[in-house]
């Protein structure tokens, strides 16, 4: 379950228990926004609809390096894959949390 906790003078923070750590998102102005912030999360987690924001700190190589081994599709689709990661997005993206990775950045 999520709490929230006063950051700053004016600032507060959501706070939860992530899988071996406690996670948090910051910037509220008030303690209202950060009430709503955890009223959403919570009824998002009921839906099975809730994200983790931690999860968009991950690079796009690490992602990758966990997601090849659990795709399960034709030998030749895979080598593809493989192919357009390494030659196109890994040297572009590799290093680039996913979070950070917008549309117009795929675009261009």
């Amino acid at each position: 379950m999520a709490w929230m906790e006063q950051s700053g003078k004016e600032s507060w923070r959501v706070r939860w228990h992530a899988p071996g750590n406690t996670d948090s998102v910051g910037g509220f102005r008030s303690q209202g926004d950060a009430r709503a912030y955890v009223a959403d999360m919570a009824a998002d987690r009921r839906r099975g609809a809730w994200i983790n924001p931690a999860a968009g700190r991950i690079t796009l190589a690490e992602w990758v390096a966990r997601w090849l081994p659990a795709i399960d599709l034709d030998e030749r689709t895979v080598e593809t894959y493989h192919s357009r990661l390494r030659c196109h997005l890994l040297p572009r993206f590799g290093a680039t949390p996913l979070a950070e990775i917008t549309a117009l950045d795929v675009t261009l």
